[in-house]
């Protein structure tokens, strides 16, 4: 079981396209069933900008502050709901001494090697293709925006 903290731009799309059950990134479904076992924290309402999400970023980095961050969590999503596929893109310039803040991290561990820094221009995934990337029992804390495009 791990914690996989979500730092990135996330979005979704408000095209046509959606209205046809996929979004503009690949032609990816619009919204996804979330995995059995996994489960979402949101910090943010849909439809909404994430501001000042470095004090989460930080507690999530420390073991014994990530069940505070959880109970901080505005909105979770488990098994079984239905999830807007939201896409994620990299911020170049989330940076503090340790480095990028931009990417998919380890809860409690930032200089994991499990640690994905995504801070390149073609570094973008859509929460679908993550989650083929977790196992039963993992968490993912959204530590970004919900906006729609």
């Amino acid at each position: 079981m791990a914690g996989w903290v979500v730092s990135m731009h996330g979005a979704y799309s408000s095209y046509a396209s959606v209205a046809a059950g996929h979004d503009k990134v690949g032609g990816a479904p619009s919204h996804i069933k979330i995995p059995t076992g996994r489960s979402i924290h949101f910090y943010v309402d849909e439809n909404k900008p994430l501001y000042g999400g470095w004090e989460t970023f930080y507690k999530l980095m420390d073991p014994a502050k990530i069940d505070e961050a959880r109970k901080e969590a505005i909105q979770t999503i488990k098994e079984g709901q239905m999830c807007r596929n939201y896409y994620l893109s990299p911020e170049p310039k989330w940076k503090d001494s340790k480095g990028s803040a931009s990417g998919v991290f380890l809860a409690g561990n930032r200089d994991s090697d499990q640690t994905w820094i995504m801070d390149k221009d073609n570094d973008a995934l859509s929460l679908a293709e993550l989650l083929q990337d977790t196992s039963p029992g993992d968490e993912i804390f959204w530590v970004s925006c919900r906006v729609c495009t």
